[in-house]
């Protein structure tokens, strides 16, 4: 539940000072006798042993035990006894809690904070601090993760390895709820540790469960199956019910990506059986959800709705909005596939200005890009509602709504009514076709063809590409023979563009691309045409090919102005040692002192008239900066990169000098109004991905920082390999192609020389494809004798 504005001010409060006294309590009673406070501390030590009572038997009454707790809470106050006061209250909000009272429970938790605070019980604080970010990140996500993580701070000071391990475990929920994997993973990490170090199997299990989860996200399902079997063990053993249901629903979750359906739904209704026992009805609402998932994945779509339909009821009388949103999400989903079309969609039109109003007040880019992957699926939904109504254009419409939301606000990119005009008159500048798929999650892949004149739509069913996709990428990466390389490409092919061909008007020379968030980074030039005549034929033979994070982005890009001339390279840039090399990751440590010869080779070929070249110790993080970067119409970067795909604040190009990590974040910052941004490195294209928003690392960064069109790497680029690469690829600019045909150009020249698609696959365009690049057109100064700058 979102607390109302009152208390969300007050909690804001609490975030920012860490104190708890601005909230009312009742004023002390002098004159307490002693006897009377010894009384009061064994009723106190009473109610907490029926309070354990209750964790484990269904018999206990939490309401009526919730009722003497806060009495009690209320004359230990009065006698003095605030810290024993703060416990009770913290127990009386925590059983409010699982009786699904939401704002009874943050009135209670708030008070509790208060309590402990003025009581000095630091543990006491933390504690009723942690249950109560745990209720505020049900309404609002980002404040309750903010109030964790104030939370973690003051937990450092406590040093008690199992309240610090509940904390971080908390604080990665809260990060999994925002979509932010990488944090979630990250905190979670700690969680084991200090749970390990303080022998609380409890802790131990819920946070091996969660670790579970996370895996789960990142479809490493074997690795998540494990984990989750190791967390119901734990539990077993310890017969200690509420962390065995939690481990069951991770258990659940890793079977049903292994499409063990079954199985999973046994584990889940173990799971709910022991909710049911211990009347635990917010753990319980999120066990029900996951079997309404599943019945809806088994398409026993009437059981489903019945599972929801009751939900519906108990979450709304709860005030959990968050959980409120998910379950009509996947409600809206299940009218659907039920072709019950109306109420789908009148359900549609209530769900989703709430979840954007939710979406829009996290102030972090990640949470709302995180948030926007489960929102996403409502526009799916709707997407397919009107397909299967005949509404092409209105399909497409809603498809695009749910594509880069935050990216578009990032690029002043519009999605309204007139997106469609506006994509459909740059697709008649540069001659080219949209190509863009839909985010299927519960719903059928479809495959969208935008032209100048008409939107075409096929629905292409559904197709676990995942492991093909990984198979493909691995063998391509890892330099397998193209013979190696087919059978995964070619069932690719077949699934993802089966029939597109054909939609395309003849004469197409160019394609822009969408593809489905989960197989961004997937080079669909390297896929077979399955209806090709003749030969056998790949997309990237017949058209050149350019990404789009959304389609709203190409006009955006599109009106984007850029100097005629101007061009920097940086290439093979010292890196030294000193005070800033530990804050760069671990794994890329090995990087410092590496020569690129092929680098400098690159940078002498690619040169433009005019260009200024920084070569070694002046491929520096501080000369790029003091560039006047917005009268470079080309930046060239040929250096190493750090891509960490769970950490995008790790990500960035490696420049000379003792601080030479530009950072993505950096990156944004930029002013640039550059043509073309050429990401020579390895891995450059990667980053942290969110359903439905795309990747965030190096190209969404300079795309945002101003540049048209930004070429990146797919994998890991041997050195020379590269440097031939953009040689070619540069020679074609020069000569005045277009940027896609110089991209396939330079491809197809690598595939007549030999070279495998480690090597002539690796590179991909995001964002404007039609155009030359006039500031490399004519001939390179490396071949020529036209003047260029170099620094060495």
């Amino acid at each position: 539940m979102r607390p109302p504005p009152q208390a969300r001010a007050l909690l804001c409060l609490l975030v920012g000072l860490g104190l708890g006294a601005a909230l009312p309590v009742v004023a002390a009673r002098p004159g307490t006798s002693p006897q009377e406070r010894e009384r009061l501390r064994a009723l106190h030590a009473e109610l907490m042993e029926r309070r354990a009572q209750a964790k484990r038997d269904a018999d206990v009454s939490m309401a009526a035990l919730h009722d003497e707790m806060l009495a009690l809470a209320d004359a230990l106050e009065a006698a003095g006894l605030d810290s024993l006061s703060a416990s009770a209250l913290s127990a009386a909000g925590g059983l409010s809690t699982r009786l699904g009272q939401g704002a009874r429970a943050q009135a209670e938790l708030g008070r509790a904070v208060s309590m402990a605070h003025r009581a000095r019980d630091l543990r006491a604080e933390i504690e009723a601090r942690r249950q109560l970010a745990n209720l505020v990140k049900d309404g609002d996500p980002e404040l309750g993760a903010r109030m964790l993580e104030r939370t973690v701070a003051l937990q450092g000071r406590a040093r008690d390895d199992r309240e610090r391990a509940n904390v971080l475990h908390d604080l990665g929920k809260a990060y999994g709820v925002l979509g932010r994997w990488a944090d979630a993973i990250r905190v979670n990490n700690q969680a084991i540790v200090s749970a390990r170090k303080s022998g609380d199997a409890d802790i131990q299990s819920y946070a091996l469960a969660a670790h579970s989860q996370y895996l789960h996200q990142l479809h490493r399902e074997a690795e998540a199956l494990a984990l989750a079997d190791s967390a119901i063990a734990l539990a077993r053993r310890a017969e200690r019910d509420h962390p065995l249901s939690g481990a069951l629903l991770a258990r659940s979750n890793a079977l049903r990506g292994l499409e063990r359906r079954e199985e999973a739904l046994a584990a889940l209704e173990e799971s709910w059986r022991i909710d049911r026992a211990r009347g635990d009805l917010r753990h319980g609402s999120r066990t029900r959800l996951l079997m309404a998932n599943l019945l809806f994945e088994l398409r026993r779509y009437p059981e489903c709705l019945d599972h929801l339909d009751d939900l519906v009821r108990q979450v709304r009388a709860s005030g959990d909005s968050l959980l409120l949103l998910r379950v009509q999400t996947l409600q809206a989903a299940a009218l659907v596939s039920d072709r019950r079309y109306g109420p789908a969609d009148s359900l549609i039109g209530w769900v989703l200005p709430r979840y954007e109003s939710l979406r829009a007040r996290q102030d972090d880019e990640a949470s709302r890009a995180g948030l926007f992957a489960r929102g996403g699926e409502l526009y799916a939904t709707r997407a397919r509602l009107y397909l299967e109504t005949g509404r092409v254009v209105q399909a497409w419409r809603s498809v695009e709504l749910g594509r880069a939301a935050v990216l578009k606000e990032r690029l002043g990119a519009t999605s309204g009514a007139a997106t469609l005009a506006a994509v459909q008159r740059a697709l008649e500048q540069a001659g080219a076709a949209l190509v863009q798929y839909n985010d299927p999650q519960r719903h059928p892949l479809v495959v969208f063809v935008v032209t100048a004149d008409r939107v075409r739509a096929r629905v292409l069913g559904s197709y676990a590409s995942e492991r093909d996709a990984a198979a493909a990428l691995h063998l391509m990466a890892s330099g397998g023979a193209d013979d190696a390389c087919r059978p995964p490409l070619d069932r690719l092919g077949r699934a993802l563009l089966d029939g597109v061909a054909e939609m395309i008007p003849a004469g197409t020379r160019r394609l822009y691309l969408i593809p489905p968030s989960d197989l961004m980074g997937l080079p669909f030039e390297a896929l077979p045409l399955p209806d090709a005549a003749g030969p056998p034929q790949t997309l990237g033979d017949r058209f050149a090919v350019s990404y789009l994070p959304a389609a709203a982005a190409l006009p955006a890009l599109a009106e984007r102005s850029s100097p005629a001339a101007g061009m920097l390279v940086l290439a093979d840039p010292r890196i030294e040692r000193g005070p800033a090399t530990p804050r760069l990751p671990v794994s890329f440590r090995g990087l410092l002192g590496i020569s690129l010869p092929g680098a400098r080779a690159e940078a002498r070929s690619v040169a433009g008239k005019d260009a200024l070249v920084l070569l070694g110790r002046d491929a520096s993080k501080e000369r790029l900066l003091a560039s006047d970067l917005s009268r470079r119409a080309v930046i060239h970067f040929a250096t190493h990169a750090v891509v960490e795909p769970l950490a995008a604040d790790s990500s960035g190009l490696l420049l000379a000098g003792r601080d030479g990590l530009l950072r993505a974040t950096e990156v944004e910052r930029l002013d640039l109004d550059a043509d073309l941004v050429t990401l020579s490195g390895c891995r450059t294209g990667g980053g942290e991905s969110f359903l439905g928003e795309g990747t965030f690392g190096l190209s969404r960064a300079f795309l945002i920082a101003g540049a048209r069109s930004v070429v990146s790497s797919l994998w890991d680029v041997e050195d020379r390999a590269a440097a031939r690469f953009m040689a070619l690829f540069y020679r074609n600019l020069a000569a005045g192609l277009p940027r896609d045909e110089s991209l396939r150009g330079a491809r197809q020249a690598m595939a007549r020389e030999g070279y495998r698609h480690r090597d002539r696959s690796a590179f991909a365009l995001l964002g404007l494809g039609h155009q030359a690049v006039p500031a490399v057109s004519g001939p390179p100064a490396g071949g020529t004798g036209r003047r260029a700058a170099f620094a060495k």
